[in-house]
């Protein structure tokens, strides 16, 4: 007697789509998850560049007691050379630091705003000659 055996290979089109809506959940799970990480280590970069320039007008003032804190102008590229230092930034694209308080400068703020990216310009961080940072509108 023959018996007939069925060959089973391949998957349903049921199971093909339990496949797929479960993958979709987990994408739609991670994927924000992935952004928010993204943006949190932007923000760390920056908050490290500030924290490189409060040092290196701590030690320009130490240099130049005469002079005290330093300009360095606006943009990154200026602050590297006024204060000899090297950073270079992709997500903050406008770089500052102002020095005031008389002569010799006695404070001194920079400030980083955000040039592109997922919150575009509304990011600014500043440190001050006390080495406090302050964020407004960061995410």
């Amino acid at each position: 007697m023959y018996r007939k055996q069925r060959f089973l290979t391949g998957f349903t089109l049921i199971e093909l789509l339990v496949i797929v809506i479960i993958l979709s959940i987990l994408a739609g799970l991670a994927v924000p998850q992935y952004i928010k990480t993204v943006e949190k280590e932007k923000m760390r970069e920056a908050e490290a560049n500030l924290y490189t320039m409060y040092m290196a007008e701590k030690m320009y003032k130490l240099d130049h007691p005469t002079v005290g804190y330093i300009n360095c102008g606006s943009g990154l590229a200026a602050c590297n050379v006024a204060l000899d230092i090297e950073m270079t930034e992709q997500y903050f694209g406008n770089w500052q630091c102002t020095a005031g308080g008389g002569s010799p400068a006695t404070t001194f703020e920079c400030t980083a705003t955000r040039n592109s990216g997922r919150y575009g310009g509304t990011c600014i961080m500043q440190i001050d000659e006390t080495g406090d940072l302050t964020d407004t509108g960061c995410p």
